[in-house]
């Protein structure tokens, strides 16, 4: 994928209406949200992966903040996050540069880990709330060790925590920026919190390939089986939702041309649309 090529592969939004979307591309170069977030340690000296990409397309004003801050603070407390506004080089979007020390993971005290790594992620979302969307990587992964399905859940559960909260916040939209071998893993994570985080687009007919539509329904290997299944999901995660089966005509000869949907409705409408931006015509 050239490194200006984003391909957006899933969006939900929280109960709260705060959306949440997986992006698969490189952050450094993402130009859709005002805050950047890096993965950081407790000194602040950005030499390896994500934290080298962002300290290197933006330029030496980032290391010489965090220099800056080094001297006045020692370091920043892992589990612990610090906000900057000097973006440098990075995409003119970038109005705040938030600096997020995740743990190093370590089996022997899971529990510990994955409770500073999410407060990590979570003291991000606040630091984020003057703004109206931020941009996470994986924090967590890489060098810092966290089984990339175990830093994927902990992203998710932490921003359906934070819009939960009633604090005040100008945060609409959140986004991972993630590489292509991350994404199922993502997608799963997003699966998993389907009764909080509502599904409002599904993948384009891009990403179904080779993602494909089943990664949203275990055990689904086609469009038959796809949809009763997704009927039942409606029934069981929104028991008190008004749900109805559509049927349209796409031009889609992978799928087939006799396609249905869910559509969800309470307040705002949100619908789980099996074929939508397909580029297929609907009669």
């Amino acid at each position: 994928m050239s490194p200006n090529v984003f391909k957006e592969v899933f969006t939900g939004v929280t109960k709260e209406m705060m959306s949440v979307c997986i992006v698969v591309g490189d952050l450094t170069e993402f130009n859709q949200a005002e805050v950047i977030v890096n993965a950081a340690n407790e000194e602040l000296k950005h030499k390896g992966g994500v934290a080298a990409a962002i300290a290197r397309k933006g330029g030496p004003s980032i290391q010489q903040e965090s220099i800056d801050y080094i001297r006045k603070n020692k370091k920043v407390a892992t589990g612990t996050a610090v906000h900057f506004t000097a973006t440098g080089n990075l995409p003119s979007s970038f109005k705040a540069i938030v600096h997020a020390v995740g743990p190093r993971y370590h089996a022997e005290d899971k529990q510990n880990s994955c409770a500073t790594l999410k407060q990590a992620i979570f003291q991000s979302l606040e630091l984020a709330k003057n703004y109206e969307s931020v941009a996470f990587p994986a924090i967590g992964g890489g060098s810092f060790g966290f089984p990339i399905a175990v830093c994927a859940n902990i992203h998710f559960e932490a921003v359906v925590e934070f819009s939960k909260t009633e604090l005040p916040t100008k945060l609409r939209k959140v986004y991972f920026v993630i590489i292509e071998e991350n994404v199922e893993v993502f997608l799963q994570a997003a699966k998993n919190y389907l009764s909080d985080i509502l599904l409002e687009q599904p993948p384009t007919f891009e990403s179904l390939s080779p993602l494909s539509i089943p990664h949203l329904v275990p055990n689904a290997s086609s469009a038959s089986s796809v949809l009763p299944t997704l009927t039942t999901v409606a029934a069981q995660q929104y028991p008190k939702r008004k749900y109805k089966k559509h049927k349209a005509s796409y031009n889609v000869p992978e799928l087939g041309t006799s396609l249905e949907y869910i559509k969800i409705s309470q307040g705002s409408i949100i619908d789980y649309p099996l074929v939508r931006n397909l580029g297929g015509k609907s009669e």
